[in-house]
């Protein structure tokens, strides 16, 4: 789940002190608002290792609610900045210590609390600075997740997928790969298959466990060889990609063949608080061609 949007204030006593907070913002845009509050200077368009080294002397808390359908326990949060956060959940204080990262060396992972069935709430404190931004972060487990506009409920993991995009099989945010696996039966033939619908980096075929090779350009089809009579296992990996989880998802412009750190911060009729998703996954069945 990606946790882009949060209640916030800048440098209240603690993170759990009672207090006026402002209204749910997108996170790269809250920076700019909280960065002002600090008196810190507006942000120049330089990369952040370009700048001075800095004493981090102000904090952001971020308060982020969601619904869960389900219990859930063993869930991370990956964010960056991790050593130097606090993170409450529920009331809990998440335990200390970095259990990996997720995708980037700089998004490191935290294990929280339970997740409960119905209202959670995540309070998170993260500096900032000139060199310290507040970023996205991401909830991570083994469950599936519910968008409807901008609100996002935790669910089950989906048992199995369908041949189609898995953006509308709640997995809106997944950007790792996915296998799709089927048993056919065969005579002894020659075995082609054809995967001609996929939004993904391309298509890794597999034929009882043994690589076969990749399907990534027209006419989308991979000759497996000759099989024997009887019953197979076929196996397509996806591999995905990392728009859904890191991209522009607010610029309406669905066609920009560009990006830039501006693209994130579009405004006016280019930016909404919904969800541009993109689709992801193997979008129609995969054909198998036999040739005796």
């Amino acid at each position: 789940m990606l946790l882009d949007a949060a209640e916030w204030r800048v440098d209240s006593s603690a993170l759990t002190a009672d207090g006026d907070w402002h209204e749910t913002e997108e996170m790269l845009r809250l920076h700019h608002m909280a960065a002002r509050i600090a008196g810190l200077p507006a942000y120049n368009g330089a990369q952040p290792w370009v700048e001075p080294p800095e004493v981090l002397s102000h904090y952001v808390d971020l308060r982020v609610t969601f619904d869960s359908a389900i219990e859930y326990e063993g869930a991370y949060l990956a964010i960056e900045n991790a050593e130097l956060c606090e993170v409450i959940f529920n009331g809990i204080s998440a335990e200390k210590g970095i259990h990996g990262y997720y995708v980037d060396e700089s998004i490191k992972k935290l294990v929280l609390p339970k997740i409960v069935k119905g209202k959670n709430v995540l309070l998170i404190r993260t500096p900032i600075g000139i060199r310290t931004k507040v970023e996205w972060c991401y909830l991570l487990g083994e469950f599936g997740v519910r968008v409807a506009g901008c609100e996002k409920t935790l669910t089950a993991l989906p048992a199995k997928l369908g041949y189609s995009t898995v953006t509308a099989q709640e997995l809106p945010f997944y950007t790792g790969n996915i296998e799709y696996t089927e048993e056919i039966e065969t005579p002894a033939c020659e075995l082609v298959v054809k995967v001609s619908e996929y939004c993904g980096a391309l298509v890794k075929v597999f034929l009882d466990g043994k690589d076969m090779g990749v399907i990534a350009f027209d006419p989308q089809r991979l000759s497996l060889g000759r099989v024997a009579s009887g019953k197979h296992t076929l196996t397509y990996k996806l591999f995905g990609t990392r728009f859904n989880g890191f991209a522009a998802l607010h610029n309406t412009n669905q066609y920009d063949k560009w990006a830039s750190p501006a693209i994130w911060g579009t405004s006016g009729d280019s930016w909404c608080y919904e969800y541009r998703l993109r689709d992801m996954g193997i979008l129609a069945s995969p054909v198998v061609e036999m040739y005796e």
